[in-house]
């Protein structure tokens, strides 16, 4: 008996999953949010586009090669379209949401997973072992340059000191958890301690700009075990300085009563700042109706308000209980 030739899927069967797929993703990336517990939180929520068109990329060709075996080049041409407009779509409709707003970089994230999604399942086909190699290597550099923030992050949550330390500036990939405001200019040096041992410090110049400054993002464990804050600061000004300091949680609703504010002055020389539990609690002298959540600090900023350029050394942020 001839023996029959296998039977290819139908267009149908190729095409209703691969739009089913894609519109689940589509809901999935608009109205689906991690929880604001950080920026790492933030920056793998971002990580998610590439993973997700990735995937997305893998079906497309995979299943349509399977229908059309013959037309590889067209079904990735069109992969490529088709997923460029499904990102661009989910980036302008979030022009719609409130608290959302489109990204360039999402957009490209999209289109880079799309290509790294297009190269493997190139990989995976592909009879020559060198071809497949290089081609993996080549997603793997792509998909670490593309998510290297939300790499070094990660990097830093898994090595960094735990309690009592806020931030410790000896710490690997300290920087990525710190960013500027005001056109701040923010350094990790050594210096020499006064018993001779080298250690590490975070130099802050303050620019002309209002409310210059550096911002803490991840804040470590929990702040209800704790009953002081304290922040170690060199002024290396002849004269003192002001600083200000706030603290707010992931509820803060961006008005300057809804967290904890205070102003400090820096003598020249070493200075320490003591900022008691308590008084963060009470959101300081606001009246607002609540509660720092202890649980759920998001943010700590150190910032000047003088617009004049000037510059301080922080060297250890820490709690104590």
């Amino acid at each position: 008996m001839q023996q029959l030739p296998p039977r290819r899927p139908s267009k149908l069967a190729a095409v209703a999953p691969l739009i089913l797929v894609t519109a689940l993703a589509a809901i999935g990336m608009l109205f689906f949010k991690l929880p604001e517990r950080g920026l790492i939180w933030s920056e793998l929520q971002n990580s998610g586009h590439f993973v997700v068109f990735l995937c997305l990329a893998l079906l497309y060709t995979g299943l349509a090669t399977k229908v059309f075996p013959d037309r590889k080049i067209s079904i990735i041409i069109w992969t490529i379209v088709i997923l460029s407009g499904v990102g661009l779509a989910i980036e302008l409709v979030q022009l719609t949401q409130d608290g959302r707003n489109p990204s360039t970089a999402d957009v490209f994230r999209n289109l880079s997973g799309t290509v790294c999604g297009i190269l493997l399942y190139l990989a995976f086909t592909s009879k020559g072992l060198l071809f497949s190699l290089l081609t993996g290597l080549a997603v793997l550099i792509c998909a670490a340059a593309v998510n290297k923030t939300s790499l070094t992050l990660l990097g830093y949550q898994l090595l960094k000191s735990g309690h009592p330390y806020i931030v410790n500036f000896n710490d690997r990939f300290v920087e990525s958890n710190l960013s500027v405001v005001g056109g701040a200019d923010i350094a990790v040096v050594n210096r020499i301690t006064e018993s001779q041992a080298l250690e590490k410090a975070l130099r802050v110049n303050f620019s002309s700009q209002k409310y210059s400054g550096i911002r803490f993002h991840e804040t470590g464990t929990p702040w209800s075990i704790a009953e002081t804050l304290v922040l170690e600061i060199d002024n290396p000004a002849e004269l003192s300085q002001h600083i200000h300091i706030r603290i707010h949680d992931i509820h803060h609703n961006n008005t300057y009563g809804d967290r904890f504010n205070t102003t400090y002055s820096l003598s020249p020389g070493k200075n320490t700042v003591p900022i008691p539990i308590g008084a963060v609690i009470n959101l300081g002298d606001a009246d607002n109706g609540r509660k720092m959540d202890l649980e759920n600090i998001s943010e700590i900023q150190v910032f000047s308000s003088r617009e004049i350029p000037q510059e301080i050394l922080i060297t250890s942020v820490y709690k104590t209980q």
